[in-house]
Parts: C-alpha cells; structure tokens; sequence
C-alpha cells in the first residue's frame, strides 16, 4: 500500500501530478487494445475507447487492478468517449498510476 502523504490524495494536487506529466511527456496513449473488446467476470462486454499509460518514477513493486463501471444513462457513446477525458486528469496523476483502458 501506498504510505505516502495524504495530500497524493488530493484531487488539485492529482489534476497538477497529471499537468506534470503531461510537461514531462510520460504520459501515453497506445493503441494496442482499441477497439478490442473487454469481457467482465459478470460476462458485460465493453468495447476499449482509450488506453493510456505513464512512465513509472520507480519500479513496480505491486500490481493492483482497479476495476469501475459507471452508469451514464441518456449519454451517446461519443459523448461519453468526451466526457470521459475528465476524470481521466485526475486518474493519471494519483500515486502509483499506471495504465487505464
């Protein structure tokens, strides 16, 4: 677990983790797994619209998969696919990030 101060936790400090990034170029879009297709353990099929990775600072030590669903009702996929960037800001910019699809 992650043991460092809480201000990591922070989401301004995240959104400005995440501009750090952005500056250092560490951040990263592949496109290996576009538009391939993701099948939960619940059998829910979810097609990859982004795939993004940052460079780690140190070497991984452990490995935790984080896994959400949100509901957005009456939002089209395209807008969803825009929609999606916000959260991203702040996802790439918490303490041991590394890669979302």
């Amino acid at each position: 677990m992650y043991s460092g101060d809480k201000m990591s936790f922070n989401p301004l400090y995240s959104l400005l983790n995440t501009i750090k990034n952005i500056i250092f170029r560490k951040i990263h879009f592949p496109k290996t797994k576009i538009g391939k297709i993701l099948v939960m353990e619940d059998g829910q099929e979810f097609t990859i619209f982004r795939e993004v990775e940052i460079d780690p600072d140190d070497e991984l030590i452990d490995c935790v998969v984080f896994k959400v669903r949100f509901l957005v009702e009456n939002m089209k996929p395209q807008d969803n696919i825009r929609f999606s960037w916000i959260p991203l800001l702040f996802f790439v910019g918490l303490p041991g990030f590394q890669a979302k699809v």
